[in-house]
């Protein structure tokens, strides 16, 4: 039996959270693992419009440069990170597979955000930063003291490019295969 398009987005974010836990607690090696195989069902069993590996695409490469930055500004301290220069670091390669599962989600397990952009704000304000609280305390990272100003702009950042980027998705005609999106 075929599983339904709700079963499958059900999948798709239970299988970003497990990701999520092995991105935060395991080493570079084991996450890179991790996101293949969760790229592999996403590409075999999920993904409808082969467009939506470019969201992904490009949706990964504006996390690793927002955060990449935020660790920069000395806004957060990723273990393990990549030190391009004495200014410039770059986001460890576990936060890497992290976004690239993260954006798996968007059409998936997210979608009922889609056409809901005052939700998709008040998520990336509000939730958001709690998951980069736990992210940081799993993966023995640090932040900015007090860490409610890391908080703080997580919030910030997230209730702009949840939006943004569901806004874009819409305008390029790529929606969720789902009976149960408002969009």
């Amino acid at each position: 039996m075929k599983p339904s398009l709700m079963q499958l987005n059900i999948i798709n974010a239970i299988a970003f959270q497990i990701v999520w836990f092995i991105c935060v607690t395991t080493t570079d090696a084991t996450s890179i693992v991790a996101v293949v195989l969760l790229l592999l069902g996403h590409a075999f069993f999920i993904v409808r419009d082969n467009r939506e590996w470019l969201l992904i695409i490009g949706f990964t490469l504006v996390g690793v440069v927002i955060d990449s930055l935020l660790q920069s500004f000395g806004f957060i301290w990723f273990s393990k990170a990549i030190f391009y220069s004495e200014s410039i670091l770059v986001i460890p390669i576990w936060m890497m597979c992290l976004w690239l599962a993260f954006s798996t989600t968007l059409m998936h397990g997210l979608f009922w955000l889609h056409g809901r952009l005052k939700l998709a704000f008040l998520v990336g304000l509000c939730v958001v930063p709690v998951s980069y609280y736990a992210g940081l305390t799993l993966s023995e990272s640090a932040s900015i003291e007090p860490v409610w100003l890391l908080l703080l702009t997580i919030g910030i950042v997230w209730s702009v490019l949840l939006p943004v980027t569901f806004f874009i998705a819409e305008k390029c005609n790529l929606r969720p295969l789902n009976d149960y999106c408002a969009c």
